[in-house]
């Protein structure tokens, strides 16, 4: 290949770089970082200081089939269970029907915790033709559901510079 100043064998041979260097990057942090880059975390998710931690405990799965996908919003009642209004997201398995997530928060604040069981792994939240959910969902301060997702101030609870646990039940209608 000859060398030309910013011709396209030049593009790409640096394509080709970046390449080698991503797949180094992961070699050398391991398949654990890949795992984590995915939305997934550690088998010990809450260690650590430096930061406010939220740690969600997740009870009442129907099975310990797929994943349990949380999401942390904060005091925006507007943005809460959209995407626009979400902080962060967390995948996690599930082991004798329960699962476990922690979130680290910059600093005190409100928020709020939604999260489904995703039974079939598919990373959607999937329902029925009329809209019902056919997969489990929960709540922070687990509001009773009825119709439709809850306000936010049923969700919502106050974090200061203390961790803070939360016990969430899941739901299936």
């Amino acid at each position: 290949m000859t060398k030309t100043k910013d011709g396209p064998e030049t593009v790409e041979v640096l394509s080709f770089l970046r390449y080698i260097a991503a797949f180094g990057l992961i070699a050398m942090l391991g398949p654990q970082s890949v795992t984590m880059a995915q939305g997934q975390i550690a088998e010990k998710p809450c260690e650590g200081e430096g930061r406010t931690k939220i740690l969600v405990r997740v009870y009442d799965l129907r099975s310990s089939d797929g994943l349990v996908t949380v999401e942390l919003f904060d005091d925006n009642p507007k943005g809460f269970v959209k995407k626009l209004g979400r902080l962060e997201r967390i995948r996690v398995g599930a082991a004798d029907n329960q699962a476990e997530a922690c979130f680290w928060v910059a600093g005190p604040g409100t928020y709020a915790i939604a999260l489904y069981h995703d039974e079939n792994g598919n990373k959607k939240f999937d329902k029925n033709f009329f809209g019902i959910p056919t997969e489990g969902f929960g709540f922070s301060n687990n509001p009773k559901v009825y119709f439709g997702v809850p306000d936010h101030s049923e969700a919502a609870f106050a974090v200061d510079s203390e961790p803070v646990e939360l016990k969430i039940n899941v739901q299936y209608l």
